[in-house]
């Protein structure tokens, strides 16, 4: 019986850490919507290690790109801050 309750906060403890606690970590880093991260993530549970592995810095760069490209304006907005508002001030 205690074994079932170290395993039952070991598991909640591992679902906040994995989608909360380091979505927000990473999403503060990379300057990305906390939103975005979380659907990364969830994408990594589909692709496995290799979602988890390409999906943040693949999300990252086209981040970098729609900040420079006036066209893809609405994508920065959507994504996250942005980088190069906060560069001017």
């Amino acid at each position: 019986m205690i074994s079932f309750g170290y395993n039952f906060g070991f598991t909640i403890v591992q679902i906040l850490e994995v989608n909360i606690i380091f979505s927000l970590v990473v999403g503060n880093c990379l300057k990305l919507n906390p939103l975005v991260i979380i659907v990364l993530i969830s994408g990594g549970i589909l692709w496995g290690t290799a979602g988890l592995i390409l999906f943040i810095p693949f999300t990252s760069i086209v981040k970098l790109i729609a900040d420079c490209t006036e066209s893809l304006k609405t994508l920065s907005l959507l994504l996250g801050e942005n980088f190069q508002s906060k560069k001017h001030e």
